[in-house]
């Protein structure tokens, strides 16, 4: 306002000053050092953790590292006696002693540098490794990677006697891990062990040895400044278009996990209408072989790809009525035949019409930004849907099914009000949409263009 009386006072560049909201200015107030970055090569980002008034933490992202900061101080392991070895499986098994408890579970090397564990079902794939010179009643912290499929765990045991588990008995999902444990014995045995028939890995194991506390992540350096998103007591959530979305819990000061959220049945595009069906070679199960009648309506004719794996897909393929089960692929075979695990049991192996591929996934690009809003977790923008925000089921904030099941438990498409959205803005020119702000009974979707305020008939928003 250039012809506003006072403009000639403004500042047209204001240096180490806060411009106040009911005018003036006061100089900023100063920062303190506390410690380099990891990398200072590496332009980090910075963002804060806060569970509680006593529990507050800045997170150091950097590249493909997380570290964490407590009391204005970076949080550090002590020193140890002891280590890990052959914990990068950079060319095979050597120093992990074979536990296999029998039948067919198979603890082997993957070619790709890892720890590969495949158990039978009944019987756990094991590996150990005999870890001397340890100092009794001193904190360790173990830094490891599992790899796999969202949802899948491998359980961590650390024992005072082999095979033992007297110390740590415990489950984690695939991701990134640090965890600290007090050692009970001057050698301890450290293993990793897998029940389910399906490969998941193992990697990157190591002690934590005087340094800080830190987990690997998988942003480079030019992801960081774009990612982002909301905190729920212990739990951060981290968006990015090119990554699936990871969750940040946190178990302790010096105990921490980044790991793959595990959506549950969806969210999903629009239900198929080509003629191309979709049959499954068995209604549950790991492994099961998914097979396409043709490519059309998949991929933009394209057929599946090997960036399908990871996604989601629903079918409706019951003798009579509607009733969907769903999957998550695993495996990429040709543009018409991929390999799944069964999430909800199918009804028959018919073809059928009615299928939904997953709307997330590294073919279609994964949400960008995301906000809690009226106890729903909502996320938007995507790559081929830059305009769509989803929302999760309420009170079930990594739940995106559509639909509820009915009292003999059939999903047929009821929709209640409580079931999960998505919603797309329809306007003359594209509304990429870059951020998600929720007020006390309004959520604000910025897009490139404008603000967008979403309704629907109630006080809250339904589907």
């Amino acid at each position: 306002r250039s012809d506003f009386s006072k403009y000639p006072n403004g500042l047209e560049i204001c240096l180490n000053l806060i411009v106040l909201a009911e005018g003036g200015a006061m100089r900023r107030s100063a920062s303190r050092y506390v410690s380099e970055l990891k990398s200072s090569s590496v332009v980090g980002h910075i963002k804060g953790f806060q569970y509680s008034t006593t529990q507050a933490y800045m997170l150091e992202f950097g590249a493909q590292a997380m570290r964490f900061y407590r009391f204005q101080a970076k949080i550090t392991a002590v020193d140890i006696t002891g280590s890990i070895a052959n914990g990068t499986f950079a060319s095979d098994v050597a120093s992990w002693d074979d536990k296999d408890s029998g039948g067919t579970a198979a603890s082997t090397w993957n070619s790709a540098g890892y720890m590969q564990l495949v158990g039978d079902g009944t019987n756990y794939a094991w590996r150990q490794q005999t870890v001397a010179s340890v100092t009794n009643g001193l904190a360790y912290t173990i830094k490891f990677r599992i790899i796999g499929s969202p949802g899948d765990k491998v359980v961590l045991q650390v024992g005072t006697s082999d095979g033992g588990l007297e110390t740590v008995n415990r489950e984690f999902p695939v991701g990134y891990h640090c965890y600290t444990f007090t050692a009970a014995a001057t050698t301890i045995y450290v293993g990793f062990r897998h029940l389910a028939a399906k490969a998941l890995g193992v990697d990157d194991v190591s002690f934590i040895d005087g340094t800080a506390v830190e987990i690997d992540t998988p942003y480079v350096e030019a992801d960081l400044p774009t990612v982002d998103g909301p905190q729920s007591a212990d739990v951060l959530y981290l968006f990015h278009s090119t990554y699936p979305t990871y969750k940040l819990e946190r178990y302790a000061h010096s105990s921490w996990s980044l790991v793959e959220v595990n959506w549950l049945d969806g969210p999903y595009l629009d239900m198929n209408t080509t003629t191309t069906t979709m049959d499954v070679s068995a209604t549950s199960g790991l492994g099961i072989t998914i097979t396409a009648s043709a490519v059309t309506g998949i991929n933009s004719n394209e057929g599946f790809k090997t960036t399908d794996v990871g996604r989601l897909i629903r079918i409706d393929n019951p003798a009579t009525g509607v009733n969907w089960g769903y999957a998550r692929i695993t495996g990429f075979t040709s543009t018409t035949v991929v390999t799944a695990d069964v999430k909800r049991a199918f009804l028959s192996t018919d073809a059928d019409v009615r299928w939904r591929l997953g709307s997330w996934s590294a073919t279609t690009g994964y949400p960008s930004c995301g906000e809690f809003f009226e106890q729903r977790l909502f996320a938007a923008a995507n790559t081929n849907q830059p305009q769509t925000f989803w929302a999760t089921q309420t009170g079930d904030i990594e739940n995106h099914s559509p639909d509820s099941p009915t009292a003999a438990g059939v999903w047929d498409g009821t929709v209640e009000d409580d079931d999960a959205l998505d919603y797309t803005i329809s306007a003359n020119k594209v509304q990429a949409i870059r951020w998600l702000s929720p007020g006390e009974d309004t959520l604000v979707i910025g897009t490139l263009s404008g603000e967008w305020v979403p309704s629907s008939t109630g006080a809250v928003l339904t589907p």
